[in-house]
């Protein structure tokens, strides 16, 4: 049999140990989270807190009891659409959003402790809360002998009926319904069962609605300009239906060919399959894109604007609309002056060839390369705000 020597085994402790300190490490990070909550018709609240990586879920009732509680891994999806409902929700009085210094992660741990231990906790020493909140867990288990009744069934993994096939078709037709929201991230809603219809006005008939139901609710406060803008601009990251390349964000190297809208998206093609384009994050042309979206210079903005004007459908000119509504056409004068100006930029630049500084308000003499540099930085300042050319000022 293979011996160890105790004397040579220090190395093996080395990565142990490391591993220990990395995971007591991690055991307390505190992060800025975002907590939101929903507070429905009957009182009881719907809380969330991610901290970019984690959810947690609970469900409180008008008392304070705990009824539920789940942790969910986050994904890309989740930031931005938090991030749309902040906007949207402004003057609700159901909905209320923070930013708190909160352990996201070891309050997810402590979800899951409560749940196993009340699992294990004699039947006996049950409270009132504690059935209630077993009772949840328990619809998040398929009945014996179905395939459907369960909270949390996914019908695109399952397939015919079960055993009590009558019991199963009613769950099989709710679960199929179209106006199901389901679990529990690409719909905008955050909560792990599928919601009822009753919570949501817009998904609710009129019929379904009391009078009591009517009281309770107040108008919704209207979404002022400033944010009726932001929305807009958070459309833009969305690909119009019916084209590809139609968006802030496309990435070319994923994309081939054209949608159905083929005169529409090959205007959006051409702008970002620009050779002067900067991709988001990127260092080129002397210029560093620290936006997340890609910027180009004003000719190939241009181009792009005169292509979706002539292309005249009604998407066509709400997205030239949206990007172009501050960008100014710019002169021979405009641009030397504004290199002027702007020259302690372009010095940093013209130093590597040159030993002697020149003084900021001195015109240079650009070559055309670093011409190209300076066109595609004014045009970047001038338009700091708007669509496709944002840029960093």
């Amino acid at each position: 049999m293979f011996h160890l020597n105790k004397q040579n085994t220090w190395y093996l402790k080395v990565p142990i140990v490391t591993i220990c300190l990395l995971m007591l490490r991690c055991q307390c990070k505190v992060e800025e989270s975002l907590y939101r909550q929903v507070r429905l018709l009957d009182g009881s609240t719907r809380n969330l807190l991610s901290d970019g990586k984690v959810i947690v879920l609970t469900s409180v009732d008008r008392s304070g009891n705990l009824q539920e509680c789940s942790v969910l891994k986050d994904n890309s999806t989740i930031p931005k659409q938090l991030f749309k409902e902040v906007v949207a929700s402004h003057g609700r009085s159901d909905v209320q959003f923070r930013m708190v210094s909160l352990d996201v992660r070891k309050l997810g741990r402590k979800c899951r402790k409560y749940t196993r231990d009340l699992k294990r906790k004699p039947e006996k020493e049950h409270s009132e809360t504690d059935r209630e909140f077993l009772k949840r867990l328990i619809m998040d288990e398929t009945i014996a002998g179905t395939k459907w009744c369960s909270r949390q069934a996914k019908p695109r993994y399952l397939k015919g009926l079960g055993e009590k096939s009558t019991l199963d078709k009613c769950c099989q037709e709710f679960h199929s319904s179209p106006d199901i929201i389901p679990p529990p991230l690409h719909s905008g809603k955050r909560d792990v069962h599928r919601v009822c219809l009753k919570d949501i006005p817009s998904l609710c008939p009129e019929s379904r609605i009391t009078n009591e139901d009517r009281q309770k609710r107040k108008p919704e406060k209207e979404p002022s300009e400033a944010e009726r803008e932001f929305l807009k601009r958070l459309i833009m990251d969305e690909t119009i239906a019916g084209t590809k390349w139609c968006s802030r964000q496309a990435k070319p190297r994923y994309l081939k060919g054209l949608g159905e809208k083929y005169t529409l998206d090959k205007c959006c093609q051409e702008f970002h399959s620009s050779p002067d384009i900067i991709p988001p994050f990127t260092f080129r042309h002397h210029y560093l894109n620290a936006l997340p979206w890609p910027i180009a210079s004003c000719e190939t903005s241009e181009r792009l604007k005169r292509c979706l004007s002539e292309e005249g459908s009604p998407d066509a000119k709400s997205f030239t609309e949206t990007l172009f509504s501050r960008i100014h056409s710019l002169n021979d004068s405009d641009l030397i002056r504004g290199v002027t100006v702007t020259s302690r930029f372009f010095l940093k630049i013209r130093r590597r060839n040159q030993k002697q500084s020149r003084h900021v308000n001195e015109p240079l003499h650009l070559s055309p390369t670093l011409m190209s540099v300076c066109r595609l930085k004014l045009c970047i300042q001038t338009d700091a705000i708007s669509g496709l050319s944002v840029g960093a000022k």
